[in-house]
């Protein structure tokens, strides 16, 4: 088995170009790949995962904790409430 581990602190401005919706996220999270033999391995996320505000700078998410997903299938192996590890969040607050 091979694990690589990163931390990331990102910003990222969405825009939905058929609304104009705009979002402002930022991101602190701990990355975990734990890859064994060809292909298959876990990624395990750690972490704040967003603060989602919009144009006035007002929260509109706060989403963190844990999630573990199969590289190989995608299936989601353990998450904890509000990890959100699908990112079905975006949608809602960026009309629809």
């Amino acid at each position: 088995m091979i694990r690589t581990t990163s931390v990331a602190d990102v910003s990222a401005r969405c825009v939905k170009v058929s609304t104009g919706a705009t979002t402002t996220e930022r991101i602190h999270q701990i990355n975990q790949f734990d890859y064994l033999a060809g292909p298959n391995g876990t990624w395990t996320f750690l972490g704040n995962g967003t603060h989602l505000r919009d144009e006035d700078g007002r929260l509109l998410l706060v989403a963190g904790g844990k999630f573990v997903m199969d590289l190989l299938t995608g299936e989601i192996l353990e998450a904890t409430p509000n990890s959100n590890p699908n990112f079905s969040y975006m949608c809602k607050f960026m009309g629809g």
